[in-house]
Parts: structure tokens; sequence; C-alpha cells
């Protein structure tokens, strides 16, 4: 749906929509189709901190390497990592 909205300014949504169902797919196991949400996400919002958190999360689950994902993170994320949750995105 997000993707045959034309362009404008606001947009309608705030946040790439992508990382929602990354993060529903990650809670229902589904690791590889969450990875491939993120990374979706991450191509319409580059160092999108929530996005390449839930990245983190889902590489773990599918027993990827995290390494660079790890540092993009801790370069993007600014706030407490407590408030980070599946639930959030």
């Amino acid at each position: 749906l997000q993707d045959g909205i034309s362009y404008m300014e606001p947009s309608y949504w705030y946040y790439p929509v992508r990382q929602t169902l990354g993060a529903v797919l990650l809670q229902q196991g589904r690791a590889e189709e969450a990875i491939a949400a993120f990374e979706k996400a991450l191509q319409e919002s580059p160092r999108n901190a929530w996005a390449l958190w839930g990245l983190l999360n889902a590489q773990t689950a599918g027993n990827r390497d995290t390494t660079d994902t790890k540092a993009a993170f801790a370069r993007a994320w600014l706030g407490d990592e407590r408030l980070l949750s599946l639930g959030r995105l």
C-alpha cells in the first residue's frame, strides 16, 4: 500500500511500514522474511535506528552475522535502548 502512494510532504506515513511488517514476521518465527522486510525498510530510510534494531534481531534469530548491523545501529541509535521492543516497531 505504501509503495503505491505518490510522493507528498508531509508523507502519509511517518516511518517505513515495512519495519512493522518485519516485526510481525519476526514474532511469527519467520526470520528470513523479516530480514528481507527490514532490509527493504532500510533502502527507503537508510540509517533508521528502529529498522536497524529490527534487522539485528532478525539476523540473530536467523543465525546470521550481525557485525555490520550492530555497528550501524550503534551509530544511529541515540536513545535509551530500554525503549526498544518489537511491539513498538
